[in-house]
This record gives structure tokens, sequence and C-alpha cells, in this order.
């Protein structure tokens, strides 16, 4: 199907897969097999993007993409298990380098979204919700007093995964 030959960057592939993701997915009434599909190509996209280097636009940063299978693929089960929760658009969900941050109102669904139910992690300075899987920490690279848009500015934010609405 190829869905992603016209994806040249890391963050065009994951922007790509997030539309995808929204179209095709089971959980919003998308079929199941086409989101197979959709996900061994982006798997393949990201392979084929190992080791490539890009440039923060406004820092002028250099960063080089690593591609690893069991990060990635924590970021997809991870993601089609918040998908099929229901949460209402004004949680919002974002893919942020390899991490999934959750924020809007959640106080309401924490139960949900916490320990109990989705496994996440509350962040106590930036009062979020955090995914990321065991192999995405890396240590020493991680500053826990770096502000939220110093951090998408560094790694990215692919946008939003609501369902109802998209908010850049």
């Amino acid at each position: 199907m190829e869905f992603f030959k016209t994806s040249f960057t890391v963050a065009a592939i994951k922007s790509k897969y997030r539309e995808l993701a929204k179209k095709f997915h089971p959980d919003l009434g998308g079929d199941e097999e086409v989101m197979k599909a959709v996900n061994n190509e982006y798997h393949d996209a990201l392979k084929g993007k190992h080791k490539s280097t890009s440039t923060d636009k406004d820092s002028g940063k250099e960063y080089t993409y690593y591609y690893n299978k069991n990060v990635e693929q924590g970021i997809v089960d991870k993601l089609r298990e918040l998908l099929g929760l229901d949460l209402p658009s004004n949680v919002i969900i974002e893919l942020v380098g390899t991490w999934l941050w959750i924020s809007g109102d959640t106080k309401p669904h924490k139960d949900v979204l916490g320990k109990n139910g989705a496994k996440l992690f509350w962040h106590s300075k930036r009062k979020m919700w955090y995914f990321r899987t065991k192999t995405s920490a890396r240590k020493g690279r991680y500053n826990k007093d770096a502000s939220f848009d110093s951090i998408k500015a560094a790694y990215g934010v692919q946008g939003n995964f609501q369902k109802d609405k998209q908010v850049a």
C-alpha cells in the first residue's frame, strides 16, 4: 500500500502515522487489517531512517534517530490502548520524541489513566501524565527541570491524538 512513500523524515513518518491511526484504527471505526498494514509499514519506514540526522529549525541542534522496534512498538501499543479508552476531546495525547504525554482535563479520569488503569505516570511538575517504554529512558539525557515547551522543541511534537479534533 505504501502509506509512507512520501514521508522523508522521522517526524513526517510519525505525523503520517498519527493521521493514519485516526483514520484506520479499529476503535475509531477503521479496519483492523488496514491498521496492521499501516503498523508494518510504519516500522519499515522508521527502520529506513535509522541513524539519520535532522536539524531542529529553531535551535539549530542536530539530532540522530536510532530505530528501536521495542520502543516504537511500545508507543504504538500504548497509543492503541489510550485511543480505546474513549477519553473526551479535552484530554490531549501528544507524542513527543518517544514519550506520550497526556494533558487537559485528566483529573476525572485519573483512575483510568493511573496505576490501576493504563499504568501511566504522573509528572508532578508538569501536571501531566506520561508514558515511556523502559528502553526509551536514557540515563543522563532527561532534564526533569526542563519546561514542556523546551522538550517539545528539542524532540519534536507529533500533534495531538484527540478523536474529535486535532490541536497543533
